[in-house]
């Protein structure tokens, strides 16, 4: 499926909601790599598939996805403001 058509129009954001988008990614990008890096930390305790190493693989396999996700996401957030960056200093 192509991501790009449920990208964000950045160009709309305001500096400031641009910036604070691009922190909340980046968070989201280590949150995930924490899981990923000790998956058994966020699987409960009464989760009958904890110990299931299928289960687990699955988990792994799903939050890679979403930081290969939030990668290409944080991607067009840098290209916006390299873009506004560049058009700023185009104007002085």
């Amino acid at each position: 499926m192509d991501l790009q058509l449920f990208a964000v129009n950045y160009k709309d954001y305001t500096d400031k909601a641009l910036n604070r988008c691009r922190s909340k990614t980046v968070k989201q990008i280590e949150n995930h790599l924490e899981k990923v890096a000790n998956p058994l930390s966020y699987i409960s305790d009464d989760n009958p598939q904890k110990h299931n190493s299928r289960y687990v693989d699955g988990l792994q396999e799903h939050w890679r996805k979403e930081i290969n996700n939030f990668r290409n996401q944080l991607a067009y957030i840098d290209a916006e403001i390299e873009r506004r960056s560049n058009h700023d200093e185009a104007i002085e």
